[in-house]
């Protein structure tokens, strides 16, 4: 099927749609709360993290681990809270959209899912790319054992 046959045909939000779309916007919605309240109690680990291992005896390099291990921690809530966000978003705008019958907001909700699922993209992305690289480092430091 070519694109242009795609946005010309009259696709429909028929009954049965309109009830998985609901209650999908229902789950979302939950689960975007729960994001949040991670988010914060990520944030918390993160700074409590930090003080005890900047307290910790020893080596004197604490401090500069303690720091490092609370910035990761506050890009991953921080990248948990887009997450979260953007789910929200879509759940709060779908809802909105299915009670109104309002196209903007059924647009503006999808809208919010593909940037929701861009960046988990982008993070699998990433990943995968951190994971190949430790593979290579690995590789290489058996080859000069």
């Amino acid at each position: 099927m070519s694109n242009q046959h795609l946005l010309s045909s009259d696709l429909r939000i028929d009954e049965a749609c309109q009830m998985h779309l609901k209650e999908t916007a229902k789950w979302a919605k939950f689960l975007a709360i729960v994001g949040f309240v991670i988010t914060g109690i990520i944030v918390l680990v993160a700074l409590f993290a930090g003080a005890i291992l900047a307290e910790m005896p020893g080596s004197e390099a604490a401090g500069v681990g303690a720091g490092l291990v609370t910035f990761i921690y506050i890009i991953i809530a921080i990248i948990y809270f887009f997450l979260s966000l953007y789910l929200y978003r879509f759940a709060v705008s779908m809802q909105s959209a299915l009670n109104t019958s309002n196209q903007e907001e059924l647009a503006k909700s999808f809208m919010n899912l593909k940037l929701m699922n861009r960046l988990i993209g982008i993070i699998v992305l990433a990943y995968i790319g951190l994971m190949a690289l430790g593979l290579l480092i690995s590789f290489i430091a058996m080859m000069f054992r």
